[in-house]
C-alpha cells in the first residue's frame, strides 16, 4: 500500500518535477489530500456508499430527541460524511429506520417507548441527528455510514486499502495541481485522469467490490508499469 511519502514522490515524478522545490512537501500534501477526496467521492457514485460503509452504536436516552452526530461517531467530529442506514433490533428482527423531514413535517415532542411495532424516523439537521418518535426507553441503534474522505498528514501515514487500486488518479490530481500552479501544461495529464474516471466508471457493473482484482502503478525512476495484484482472501 502508498504510504504519503511514496504519493509525494509519485506525484512529483508525474509532473516532471522531482528537484522542484517550489512546491513543498506541505503544499503537495494538499493536493494529495484533495486528490483523495476526488477519488472518494467518484468511488461512492460508482461503487454506491457500501464501498466505504462503517458502522457504529448508539444508545438512546429517554426523552432525548436529538444527538450529535460526532457523539453517534464515537466523538469524531468530522467521521459521519453520509447517513446510510439507522436500524434497531427486536425479536431478532433488524428494523429500518425511514427518513423524515421537509417544511410541513410535524415533529412530535411526546415520548413512547420503542418496539417492534414503532414507526421509527429520523432526519439529519445540521450536526444532530433527530430520531422520532421521541423514546421513552434506552434502546441500541446501529448506525450504518460512509466517513469522510481519508486525510494522510505524516509521511508515513498509508493510504486506505480501498483507494489503493487506484492510487494512480490520486497522484496524476496532484501532478496536475503542481503543473498547473506554474502554468505549464496539463492536458496530457488531464487527459490521463479522466481516462481513469472512465476506467472506473466502466469497472463498477463487472466487479464485485469485496473481491476487487487490484491494478497499482508502480515507479521506477520515470518508468513505470502495471502489476496486477490478486485480492486478499
Amino acid at each position: 500500500m502508498a504510504s504519503l511519502a511514496d504519493l509525494r514522490s509519485f506525484s512529483r515524478n508525474r509532473a516532471e518535477k522531482e528537484n522542484d522545490t517550489n512546491v513543498s512537501d506541505a503544499e503537495l500534501d494538499v493536493y494529495i489530500n484533495s486528490g483523495i477526496s476526488e477519488l472518494h467521492e467518484q468511488l461512492v457514485t460508482t461503487y454506491g456508499e457500501p464501498y466505504f460503509l462503517k458502522s457504529t452504536t448508539f444508545s438512546t436516552v429517554a426523552g432525548q430527541v436529538s444527538y450529535p452526530v460526532p457523539t453517534v461517531a464515537g466523538g469524531a467530529p468530522f467521521e459521519v460524511w453520509k447517513i446510510y442506514r439507522l436500524s434497531v433490533v427486536f425479536n431478532n428482527r433488524d428494523l429500518p429506520f425511514r427518513k423524515f423531514g421537509g417544511a410541513t413535517e410535524v415533529l412530535d415532542l411526546n415520548s413512547q417507548a420503542w418496539d417492534e411495532g414503532t414507526d421509527l424516523r429520523y432526519a439529519i439537521s445540521g450536526q444532530n441527528l433527530t430520531v422520532q418518535p421521541v423514546p421513552s426507553n434506552v434502546v441500541t441503534v446501529t448506525v450504518s455510514y460512509v466517513p469522510y474522505p481519508q486525510v494522510l498528514v505524516n509521511a508515513g501515514d498509508v493510504l486506505d486499502l480501498r483507494y489503493d487500486p487506484w492510487a494512480e488518479f490520486i497522484h496524476i490530481f496532484a501532478a496536475i495541481e503542481m503543473r498547473d500552479k506554474e502554468e505549464s501544461d496539463t492536458s496530457v495529464l488531464a487527459a490521463k485522469l479522466g481516462a481513469l474516471k472512465a476506467r472506473i466508471a466502466r469497472s463498477a457493473p463487472e466487479r464485485d467490490i469485496g473481491q476487487v482484482q487490484t491494478m497499482r502503478d508502480s515507479y521506477a525512476g520515470l518508468m513505470h508499469r502495471w502489476i496486477p495484484r490478486l485480492p486478499p482472501p
